[in-house]
């Protein structure tokens, strides 16, 4: 098996690297990848490779070391499950010192806990362990080795920004490995990586380094322009008019100078709305027609986008969501007569974007050349992929398969779940389907080989996304690539916008390689390389660790650190809320933080205190749309010292009036009796809710329920109370169970039969009630004395 990466190792050297952790001749010898995992054991390291040139192997000889100088756990992240698959099936085949377990969504929360302990290897997808490191779950003491796959993503609130700033707190003497094809070309990001993940040194390699270009493939880059015909240049002319117009409205109201670029535009609707709440209650309602205006231009800019470089069909699927838009601004701009004219010359025309054809061409041309071919179309779009596939479907020998992920605006569109995106791609690689019309969800990590010609359906202005679109090819053999640029649109400004970044991202990178070599220029590099010596006659490369005590094997948790994870203050989090920077930043205070489906509020502090969290947009759009106060009297019944927090600016940024605002505070207030607090950020809400996790905590020594205590029952009340907490009651059964038997008590007296005899309890719920009204209580850590032993200690339950 060919695990470089690469392309063949030049003639008469060595073929195969040896290792006692590696299983033998499954790894080809590459000189530039020892060389690279040489320099990562060293310190952290960035490794900044091509697609295709085996940042993996990198990663196996990293493991295999340190595994075996300093035995511990090995975490390795990738974005995605079938990436992080495709790793665990790698590693399986290839590293010796097992198990290796497998973390993503799917994998039960209790499982996670219990692999945790004797897993040696853990791949896992980052979003899984930052959850299980914020709920106490896991911790990172015993991880020796975080290798990131992706790194580039370790920016702003991803979530391996999170665990690698647990792991430097945890794990002083920790190793790092970030692994990227393309950092970014932005300093500013480059450094922020490098700085979240604690990198200390860069390693790089391009295609014409000297250790790299024996085993780099060809890979030919053509660039084809198109014209847009006649009839959609008249569209596009008319959509133009309208953007210049309302670009024109915004020179006007004094916010904009200059022509924005499209990413200037989508800020600026930030801007106007931190004007308003600087404004209070009385703001300029020339802020509020900038508002609409800068939506109205954004709309027309993404239709203008569509007619130039995509065609009618994207565009007409664009106008029928328009229509089903409820905003002001896209209301206004249907009803403007130049749209209306828009329509009627799409309606009419029947020609295609020249691309649709041109593609087909391409396609037919390379099946002609090579009958097993494999082929990649991107796009942007979603709605073009259903279209090329739909097309391309006609085409001789062609056997497309759109490729796209699950995230959709429509109902209609699912999309393929990442279990149905490995399977699509096995089934590529067999030859069920040799085209693949993909979005962006195939442009990162999957291991999809011997692709022979990669297009481009329009040209991307992000470097990242062009490089890693282009290393789908050339990875085992020569390949080529083909992009299409739509004559004197958008399409030449992202291909220039792309060629000058990558140009930049380079020289970023070099200069940061020659920063870091600086720093660690007074290390000895001799005695690192000796670990990886030249075998002799059997052509092998031998790893040859230092001396080390073999490792031991890992242990069951003390019992003084699971007493001190007890002692641990603890949220119960709505797991929706998981998305959010609170939980890590209260995860960063210490207090534990676990995730359930609650039925009212988004934090529970104690069996007395619900917190219910909105952002200050949030709040005034529950209010506008009647979620507000059912959620406030939900809130209210549950329990006996409910509270709202609005976090952030912007009550009173939105065309709802301040009176109504008012009269919403004034109402929760005095009908409700729920306080108010607010906060500036998602900082202040964890130290406000850490404040008082510690005050019911410990002060009042009230541990977190999900059920809290009611305020004011009636009898009848509670006792319904009592009973909805039973498996599977509702309101409605608690009810007939109440008039059935009676009384609380003669309920939990009877026998499976007799409840099994109400309307709507079956034999399996009557059961599980049963079983849970005779089961005897044991709280963890609590010693029972029994007739049999009597000094003996319960078994603990479990999480």
């Amino acid at each position: 098996m060919d695990a470089s990466g690469a392309g063949p190792a030049p003639t008469g050297a060595p073929t195969h690297v040896s290792h006692p952790a590696i299983a033998e001749g499954a790894v080809l010898r590459r000189d530039y990848q020892v060389s690279v995992a040489v320099e990562c054991l060293k310190r952290n390291t960035m490794v900044i490779l091509p697609t295709g040139m085996g940042k993996t192997v990198i990663a196996l000889l990293v493991m295999a070391h340190r595994e075996a100088v300093a035995p511990g756990k090995i975490l390795f992240l990738a974005p995605t499950k079938p990436l992080v698959e495709q790793h665990a099936a790698f590693l399986r085949d290839t590293f010796l010192k097992g198990p290796i377990s497998v973390f993503t969504g799917e994998t039960p929360p209790e499982d996670r806990e219990h692999d945790w302990r004797t897993a040696r290897v853990i791949c896992s997808t980052p979003q899984v362990i930052q959850n299980d490191l914020v709920a106490g779950r896991i911790d990172l003491k015993d991880v020796t080795l975080i290798l990131f796959d992706e790194a580039h993503r370790a920016t702003g609130n991803y979530a391996y920004v999170f665990i690698a700033d647990q792991y430097k707190r945890t794990r002083l003497n920790g190793l790092v490995v970030g692994m990227t094809a393309s950092p970014g070309s932005k300093p500013e990001k480059v450094r922020e990586i490098c700085e979240n993940l604690g990198i200390e040194g860069v390693e790089v390699r391009t295609e014409a380094d000297e250790d790299t270009r024996d085993y780099v493939q060809d890979v030919n880059v053509q660039w084809i322009h198109v014209a847009m015909p006649d009839n959609l240049k008249r569209i596009a002319e008319t959509l133009r008019a309208i953007y210049e117009e309302k670009i024109g409205n915004l020179q006007g109201l004094g916010v904009l100078s200059r022509r924005p670029t499209k990413v200037e535009l989508l800020k600026l609707a930030g801007v106007l709305q931190a004007k308003i709440r600087e404004a209070g209650q009385q703001p300029d309602s020339r802020w509020f027609s900038a508002l609409s205006a800068q939506a109205a231009a954004l709309k027309v800019a993404h239709a203008l986008e569509l007619v130039e470089t995509q065609g009618l069909g994207a565009f007409e699927t664009y106008l029928e969501r328009l229509q089903n838009d409820e905003s002001k601004a896209a209301k206004a701009l249907l009803q403007d007569p130049r749209m209306l004219h828009v329509r009627m010359l799409a309606d009419k025309s029947r020609a295609e974007h020249p691309k649709l054809r041109r593609v087909a061409v391409i396609i037919s041309q390379q099946l002609r050349e090579k009958a097993d071919s494999r082929i990649i179309v991107f796009t942007n779009y979603r709605d073009t992929a259903e279209l090329l596939t739909r097309e391309l479907a006609k085409v001789e020998n062609v056997r497309p398969a759109r490729f796209v992920g699950q995230a959709s605006r429509s109902e209609s569109d699912k999309g393929l779940s990442q279990k149905e995106q490995v399977a699509m791609v096995a089934d590529f690689r067999a030859g069920t389907h040799n085209v693949l019309i993909a979005t962006s969800v195939a442009e990162e990590g999957l291991d999809i080989p011997s692709t022979d010609l990669v297009i481009f359906y329009e040209p991307v202005p992000s470097e990242i996304r062009s490089i890693q679109r282009r290393g789908r090819t050339g990875r085992k053999q020569a390949g080529k690539v083909v992009i299409l640029v739509t004559k004197d649109t958008k399409d030449e400004t992202s291909l220039h916008v792309s060629r000058n970044r990558e140009k930049k991202m380079k020289t970023e990178v070099q200069a940061l390689k020659q920063y870091f070599r600086a720093v660690n220029a007074s290390e000895e590099s001799e005695e690192w390389r000796a670990w990886f010596k030249p075998g002799g006659a059997d052509s092998t490369v031998t790893l040859r660790p230092a001396a080390a005590p073999a490792p031991a094997p890992p242990q069951e948790p003390a019992r003084e650190e699971e007493e001190d994870r007890r002692g641990a203050l603890t949220i119960l989090a709505d797991h929706r809320e998981f998305a959010s920077p609170v939980v890590r930043e209260l995860a960063r205070k210490g207090i534990i933080v676990k995730p359930h489906q609650l039925p009212v509020g988004d934090y529970v502090v104690s069996d007395r205190l619900i917190v219910e969290r909105k952002a200050a947009t949030d709040y005034t759009a529950s209010l506008m749309d009647g979620r507000l106060f059912p959620q406030v009297k939900a809130l209210r019944e549950a329990c006996s010292a409910p509270l709202m927090l609005i976090e952030g600016d912007g009550l009173f940024a939105t065309r709802m009036s301040p009176e109504a605002i008012w009269g919403s505070i004034a109402s929760l207030l005095t009908d409700f009796r729920v306080p108010i607090l607010t906060t500036r950020s998602p900082e202040e809400t964890a130290d406000l809710l850490a404040a008082l996790a510690k005050r019911e905590q410990r002060d009042e020594r009230r541990a977190p329920a999900v059920r809290g205590e009611k305020a004011a029952l009636g009898d009848e009340e509670r006792q319904r109370y009592i009973v909805e907490g039973l498996p599977g009651v509702s309101s409605v059964l608690a009810r007939r169970l109440l008039d059935h038997f009676g009384t609380v008590r003669a309920l939990a007296n009877a026998e499976p039969d007799q409840l099994a005899e109400v309307e709507g309890i079956g034999k399996e719920k009557a059961a599980e009630i049963h079983r849970l009204l005779t089961l005897r209580y044991r709280r963890p850590g609590l010693r029972r004395k029994t007739a049999e032993a009597p000094s003996a200690p319960e078994e603990e339950a479990s999480p």
